[in-house]
């Protein structure tokens, strides 16, 4: 993984010159205007005040030297900064107080430069850091640490009028000196002095001609030094002492010897990481991850293109919203024979830190584009079923108050696999995307225990309890059981395409259902027909027919009672459906039935469930049996018409 990151930063690297790493690029609002402008300091008057606004460019962050903020407890030595960030410029010029309650005597920057380049101290830019903080109590007291100060400032106190319509960006410090020959207002970032400590503290690279074997590269070279990123919201963190992860082969005690990088190399790893977690994080099961592609050693690819097309197959694949295209029409953008692997690496970071917490690894390109692949058939094949599934309504969400049909993807069975609130670090919904991409086997009695906890969710409204289950309203839950019911049935048909299951394998026909499939389609009803092409599609083996008719029989009596508030279905189980309990329910739907002098309509599906229900010979999960049921009874359910079929 470090060649890769070591390749991509070569080539992320063509365009760029020595600032492009140090130069923090704010993020923008494109719908409002966005402005810069800076803090005067007179130095001679004892005032601060607002210089005039401009518009913000993309040349900005440079020519305000935008110096991106170093993560720790480095000292602040910032000109520049976001405007939601000043906090930052009162650091630099006025320090801060420190965990004992005392006062600071200097402004951190003039701190930093007395202690690491004291040499500095005879520059303009000293004088002014020297001088500056005695408007400390000034700047306080006027509250110029505060993004509102700001904009009040610059909108003449109408900042709720304007806040809305404008921006600003970024804020910079500026100087006004007669006494110390600055005449004019002067930013801070253009004093002499400044661009001397920009290159020794963030620019120059060490120098040795002694050749060692760099780490990344696994070549030798000169200038090979123990790793230091300044940066710690890296990837690169991955590889640090502490946590060790992909350094687990390295003895601790000599960690810094073994792990050397050469300084050319190191700022590609810093610059792989930063476009990496720009440009590919993704959510996965509701937690971020970034994208980090392995190649073959000796391969060479354009990193930029594939990262592009990785990126969109990764959307395709674990996102929410709708896309237009395919896999298919991905898949002819990319360059043939083009051989690598994909890693989701799923991290914690306050900035200061990087932790990592999940890692799907090694996942090859023909694997996850199989996955990909199989989730299209399966949607396809689902919407072949129409009549029976109504997979469009099952597969409509809603964005932005529009209705609109997204892809069959693991997003989707995100949704289904329910995760508590009070146990945020359990995801099990990550897990099971885990073992798919890492072709582990699928345990189908776990997915049935997700279902019974989604259905027992929806059933009793637990949704406060869950961060991510569809709320469905409580006279909705029947379109909540036919969603979580088909989206499942989907993911059964997936896992066993994927070979991570043989949960719905082909089954041998039996003469009858043969019979049933060829020479009576013109016989039975169509009704019938629908319920057999399924059985047909889905594999269904005897026990789950049995299971499915039953649920037919529960809804046809459902049905019969639509205008009771108490039904039959309060005689379900929702934790689990026993074999005395699947006894008990039939004997009660057909008590109903005459009750309500209504038998004709179940005669038939309690013929067909005795005719596949082997009572002496059952020992299937109950949850399973629960599953199937349900089936049966969201069978046609059908948002269109409003009613059962």
């Amino acid at each position: 993984m470090l060649l890769t990151l070591t390749r991509l930063g070569e080539q992320l690297s063509r365009n760029l010159d020595e600032w492009s790493d140090i130069i923090d690029i704010p993020k923008i609002n494109a719908q409002k205007e966005n402005l810069i402008t800076g803090i005067i300091f007179n130095l001679d008057e004892q005032t601060i005040s607002l210089h005039e606004v401009s518009n913000y460019s993309e040349d900005s962050p440079y020519a305000y030297r935008n110096v991106a903020i170093k993560g720790g407890n480095n000292k602040a030595t910032y000109v520049c900064c976001d405007t939601g960030k000043i906090i930052q410029i009162e650091k630099t010029f006025f320090g801060k107080i420190d965990n004992k309650g005392n006062l600071p005597a200097k402004g951190e920057f003039q701190e930093y430069i007395d202690n690491k380049f004291p040499e500095l101290r005879s520059t303009l830019l000293y004088q002014v850091l020297a001088a500056t903080f005695s408007l400390r109590e000034r700047f306080l007291e006027e509250q110029w640490n505060k993004p509102e100060t700001i904009y009040d400032n610059a909108f003449d106190g109408n900042y709720k009028s304007n806040g809305s319509k404008s921006s600003i960006v970024l804020t910079y410090a500026a100087v006004l000196s007669p006494k110390l020959g600055i005449q004019e207002i002067t930013r801070v970032s253009a004093l002499e002095g400044y661009e001397k400590f920009i290159r020794l503290d963030r620019l120059t690279q060490p120098v040795s001609k002694e050749q060692k074997i760099s780490y990344a590269s696994g070549s030798s070279k000169e200038n090979v030094t123990s790793v230091a990123f300044p940066n710690r919201y890296s990837i690169n963190y991955m590889f640090v002492e502490t946590t060790l992860n992909y350094a687990a082969g390295f003895n601790k005690n000599n960690f810094h010897k073994n792990y050397q990088v050469n300084s050319e190399e190191q700022l590609y790893l810093e610059r792989a990481s930063e476009y990496l977690l720009k440009t590919q994080q993704i959510s996965i099961a509701g937690i971020s991850h970034c994208i980090i592609p392995q190649f073959l050693s000796k391969k060479t690819v354009n990193y930029h293109t594939i990262l592009e097309e990785t990126y969109k197959k990764s959307e395709l694949l674990f996102q929410g919203k709708v896309f237009a295209g395919s896999i298919t029409s991905i898949e002819d953008e990319m360059q043939e024979g083009d051989i690598y692997w994909l890693n989701f690496l799923a991290f914690e970071s306050d900035g200061n830190s990087f932790k990592t917490i999940n890692l799907i690894k090694d996942v090859s390109k023909t694997h996850f584009e199989k996955v990909l692949k199989v989730f299209e058939d399966t949607d396809l094949l689902f919407k072949t079923l129409e009549d029976a599934v109504a997979w469009q309504d099952v597969m409509t969400e809603y964005w932005n108050q529009e209705k609109k049909s997204g892809p069959f993807n693991l997003y989707n069975i995100y949704q289904l696999i329910p995760l508590r609130k009070d146990k945020e670090k359990k995801n099990n919904a990550l897990s099971i995307f885990k073992s798919i991409l890492e072709t582990r086997k699928i345990n189908t009695d776990i997915l049935f225990k997700h279902f019974t906890e989604l259905i027992l969710c929806h059933r009793f409204g637990r949704y406060e309890a869950y961060k991510n289950v569809k709320k469905f309203s409580d006279d909705a839950f029947d379109f909540a059981i036919r969603d979580a019911v088909f989206k499942y049935l989907a993911f059964f048909k997936v896992l066993t395409q994927l070979k991570l299951s043989n949960y719905m394998e082909d089954n041998n026909l039996t003469e009858t259902e043969e019979i049933i499939g060829i020479e009576e389609t013109t016989s039975i009803s169509d009704y019938q027909q629908r319920i057999e092409k399924f059985f047909e599609k889905m594999n269904y083996k005897d026990y789950q027919k049995a299971l499915f008719y039953l649920g037919r029989m529960l809804n046809s009596v459902a049905y019969i009672q639509k205008d009771k508030k108490k039904t039959v279905l309060d005689k379900l189980n929702f934790n689990g459906m026993e074999k005395n309990d699947i006894q008990r329910l039939r004997n009660s739907l057909v008590e109903k039935a005459e009750q309500y002098k209504e038998v004709g309509k179940i005669i038939f599906t309690d013929a067909r469930f005795h005719e596949f229900f082997h009572y002496n010979d059952w020992n299937i999960n109950p949850q399973e049996a629960l599953f199937f049921i349900l089936n049966g009874y969201s069978f046609g359910i059908n948002v269109k018409n409003n009613k059962n079929l």
